[in-house]
């Protein structure tokens, strides 16, 4: 779907059609893109479709590009649908003279709410200095939903390590997926960090180094610093999980000991009473009681013994 934001003297408006060749400044939102919707863009902005399709491979990595009359910038940020097994995808800004294309392959409602709110007073501000405003904002909003993300994989991290000494499989399962989780998010975290270095730098065209980059830089950092400490914590839940599993396989072995040992009493006097020759008592008429009672208060005192140990 395409969405398009028209502005000039002053007025915002959204257009159905758009020729970017006018004096009017044009923001472009491409949005659950196909082909013929990528086709269209580039046919009214005259931008090659080989740049534009970038946001159809869903593991293009972050980077900025000049080319001769636009700017290619790729940013990954988080997506909001739930049945996908992805955490983001790739969103591109192509920035020409008069224009911004904003492409992403699924909705995405940050861009969404930014571009519905278009109409407010900080508009004229936003086409005024340029898209780098625009640009800016956009980025503020998708770098703090990476913070917002990871202190709910914080919360998870704190109930898994609450539960840890339990060592269920289940936990143990969630938590290998929260670290699959924060690999995939580090790997592209410090690619969309360069990518602020060079916005911040003013490497790219039509795009001017903006005081907003610098502060989405630093809360780039802590972003990073945060998915590191999560990794490190989920790796000592890790080892705190298999130190809980052989501690109660440890408790499991004394018990099954406990009463292989209560078991081998009337093993042993059994196996001796049952060999062909002569033994004390063997004569007397009560001789299977009097050992039978043996037995149980053998058996007694090595429970007691081992219940007293706590093996039991």
């Amino acid at each position: 779907m395409i969405r398009v934001l028209r502005y000039s003297k002053g007025k915002t408006k959204e257009v159905s059609n758009f020729d970017t060749k006018d004096a009017a400044f044009y923001w472009i939102y491409c949005f659950d893109a196909t082909l013929k919707d990528l086709h269209k863009v580039s046919e009214k902005t005259k931008v090659d479709i080989y740049d534009i399709k970038h946001v159809l491979d869903h593991q293009e990595h972050p980077r900025i590009e000049n080319k001769k009359t636009y700017s290619l910038v790729i940013f990954r940020g988080l997506l909001h649908s739930t049945h996908s097994k992805k955490i983001t995808s790739p969103i591109e800004f192509i920035l020409g003279k008069n224009f911004m294309i904003t492409l992403t392959s699924e909705h995405h409602d940050t861009i969404s709410n930014i571009f519905e709110n278009s109409d407010l007073n900080y508009v004229k501000e936003v086409f005024n200095l340029g898209f780098v405003v625009l640009l800016s904002r956009i980025l503020i909003a998708l770098v703090r939903e990476y913070n917002a993300y990871l202190l709910g994989v914080d919360e998870e991290i704190n109930t898994l390590e609450d539960a840890a000494t339990d060592a269920k499989q289940k936990d143990l399962h969630k938590l290998f997926l929260i670290k699959r989780r924060i690999f995939h998010l580090r790997r592209y975290l410090e690619a969309d960090k360069d990518v602020l270095l060079s916005l911040d730098e003013g490497t790219v065209q039509y795009i001017r180094p903006y005081e907003l980059f610098h502060d989405l830089m630093t809360e780039m950092d802590q972003i990073i610093s945060g998915g590191e400490m999560m990794k490190d914590r989920t790796t000592g839940i890790t080892e705190i999980y298999f130190i809980a599993v052989s501690n109660r396989l440890n408790e499991i072995m004394k018990g099954f000991t406990a009463i292989a040992s209560i078991l081998l009493v009337p093993a042993l006097v059994s196996s001796i009473y049952g060999m062909n020759i002569a033994l004390p008592l063997d004569k007397h008429p009560y001789a299977f009681l009097i050992v039978m009672v043996i037995i149980i208060i053998l058996m007694a005192i090595f429970f007691i013994y081992f219940k007293r140990k706590k093996w039991l």
